[in-house]
C-alpha cells in the first residue's frame, strides 16, 4: 500500500510541474522557433490578436497593457524612456475610425500626417507632439499587411541622441516580421 501512495504522490507532483511549465498565454514570449517561423538573433517573438511579430530583446513587455495591445518599454525610468505599442484591428473600418480620431489637433498638442515606407510596407503616420510638461512625441504608424490591419505606436518621452535609432530599429523589426 505504501508503494502505491508514494507512486501517486510522485505522479501528482510531476503533473503539477508539467502543467506549470507547459502553459502559454497569448501574450507571452516565444523562445523557440520552427523551420517556418525563424526568430532572428537578438529578437523575441510575441503574439497580438491573430498575429505574431518580433521585437529586439532589450524591449521589456508591459504586463498591464490592454488585452488587444502589446506594449513594450525601454529606458531606465518612465521619464527618460520610450514605449512601443502594437495593435491588430478586427477590420479596415475599425482602423480607419481610430485613424480619424487620432489625426485631429487639439489644445496643447499638434498633429501632423504623412506617409512613410518602412520595411517595404506603406504606412500612414500620425505624429502628435505635446508641449507641456515637456516635449513628448507619439507617432502612430497605420498599415495593412497580409490582409490584416495594424497600428504601431512609438512614444518617446525624452529625445536624446540614441532615442530615434533604438525606436526605429524596433519599429522596423515589428513591421518587417508581423504576420
Amino acid at each position: 500500500m505504501f508503494k502505491i501512495e508514494k507512486f501517486v504522490l510522485i505522479c501528482v507532483f510531476v503533473f503539477i510541474i508539467a502543467i506549470s511549465g507547459c502553459t502559454n498565454s497569448n501574450d507571452t514570449q516565444n523562445t523557440s522557433a520552427g523551420t517556418d517561423n525563424q526568430i532572428q538573433p537578438g529578437n523575441a517573438e510575441y503574439k497580438i490578436g491573430t498575429s505574431t511579430f518580433q521585437i529586439p530583446e532589450e524591449w521589456r513587455k508591459v504586463d498591464e497593457s490592454p488585452k488587444d495591445i502589446a506594449e513594450f518599454t525601454i529606458g531606465s525610468t518612465e521619464e527618460d524612456g520610450a514605449s512601443l505599442r502594437v495593435k491588430e484591428y478586427v477590420n479596415e473600418n475599425a482602423q480607419n475610425s481610430e485613424y480619424k480620431e487620432y489625426s485631429t489637433s487639439g489644445t496643447g498638442y499638434t498633429v501632423t500626417e504623412s506617409k512613410k515606407t518602412i520595411s517595404g510596407i506603406q504606412t500612414n503616420v500620425v505624429k502628435t507632439v505635446y508641449g507641456e510638461p515637456g516635449p513628448e512625441t507619439i507617432t502612430d504608424h497605420y498599415f495593412q499587411k497580409n490582409g490584416k490591419y495594424y497600428r504601431v505606436t512609438v512614444d518617446i518621452l525624452r529625445i536624446d541622441d540614441n532615442s530615434n535609432s533604438v525606436t526605429d530599429k524596433a519599429l522596423n523589426t515589428v513591421i518587417s516580421t508581423i504576420k
